[in-house]
């Protein structure tokens, strides 16, 4: 990551699709149904944007992330793999606190 923290990291949302039960909510979008634009709904997990950070953070307290510049801005060096594999079971003990 380049010049930004855990808090933009949107690889943070895959680890909440794949931990176990997660919160659930009930979305709509519209959608072409035989020619005719309906309102559809359906199940999808519930992203709890605000703690993208904290699960990040914590990722980096396990000595996980190399840190260092490139130019003006402070730049995270991290396995993609490892911080998802990290993050499914944080979420899974956040959820369950």
């Amino acid at each position: 990551m380049i010049g930004v923290g855990h808090d933009n990291n949107t690889s943070i949302h895959l680890p909440e699709y794949r931990a176990p039960d997660p919160p659930m909510k009930e979305c709509g979008v519209p959608w072409l149904v035989n020619g005719k634009r309906e309102w559809i709904t359906f199940p999808d997990v519930n992203l709890r944007e605000r703690y993208t950070g904290a699960a990040g953070q914590a990722f980096e307290e396990e000595g996980n992330v190399t840190i260092g510049q490139v130019a003006g801005a402070t730049c995270r060096l991290m396995s993609q793999k490892c911080l998802v594999d990290f993050a499914v079971e944080w979420f899974d003990a956040f959820r369950n606190r």
